[in-house]
């Protein structure tokens, strides 16, 4: 829509057009600068306590689960003194 065609609208239209016109602008403004304000941050990935890594590996052969799956449960799971950096 050319310019003055917009201007006249609002013009005719009042109130109503302008803030219908400042709503619907908005998101596409905002939209516009979000990937300039995101930011890669790194994400901290905890180490479970290697004293449990005989249990870990007992109950993976037992229950015929993967490890990385015992692991992903305890870290989900788990207070901090599990997720220490050993």
């Amino acid at each position: 829509m050319p310019r003055d065609r917009i201007v006249r609208a609002i013009r005719r239209h009042g109130i109503c057009c302008r803030v219908a016109i400042l709503l619907l602008s908005s998101p596409a403004f905002l939209a516009a600068g979000l990937p300039v304000l995101a930011q890669n941050t790194p994400v901290e990935t905890p180490v479970i306590d290697r004293r449990f890594a005989p249990h870990i590996a007992e109950a993976s052969k037992r229950f015929r689960i993967p490890e990385h799956w015992i692991r992903a449960v305890l870290t989900a799971e788990s207070a901090d003194p599990v997720l220490r950096n050993a």
